[in-house]
């Protein structure tokens, strides 16, 4: 008995540093994986101005009074310095207070975040919950009012 408490004495200690050193390795070897980078120059079609920031995805919610009003969730956002900020591949619910939701699915949308204007562009798809769908090519709202040009 005196034997195999004197050998594991020895070897458990052993054994629970290589172990520590294989998760070292092991995360040393696998890590963090590195930074892909889209090589796309970061612009704005619609808008000229200086990318001031780039977000790879975007997701917002924003509440009135505690009740959800609106959820955005983008694929790319690029804030630009005059204070327009253009996202791609925008998916938005709006909750509206008497409990039904309008769908907005667009290629592009820019919208100013001081005046609330928005420009939405490319495929734009809005479904209500009520059964009303519109698709056009853009649409526009000038802070107070939506309209579209563009059958």
């Amino acid at each position: 008995m005196q034997r195999t408490v004197k050998t594991l004495r020895i070897l458990l200690p052993i054994a629970f540093v290589a172990f520590i050193v294989l998760i070292g390795i092991s995360y040393k070897k696998h890590g963090k994986p590195p930074r892909t980078t889209t090589d796309q120059p970061v612009k704005s079609p619609i808008r000229p101005g200086k990318p001031q920031m780039v977000l790879e995805t975007f997701d917002d919610t924003q509440t009135i009074g505690g009740k959800m009003a609106l959820h955005i969730k983008a694929r790319r956002t690029i804030g630009l310095e005059n204070g327009w900020y253009t996202l791609e591949d925008v998916h938005l619910t709006i909750y509206r207070n008497n409990g039904q939701t309008f769908e907005v699915t667009c290629d592009q949308a820019q919208f100013q975040k001081e005046t609330k204007q928005a420009e939405i562009n490319g495929k734009v798809q809005l479904t209500s919950s009520d059964g009303m769908e519109l698709s056009t090519e853009a649409l526009k709202f000038d802070g107070e009012q939506l309209g579209n040009s563009i059958p």
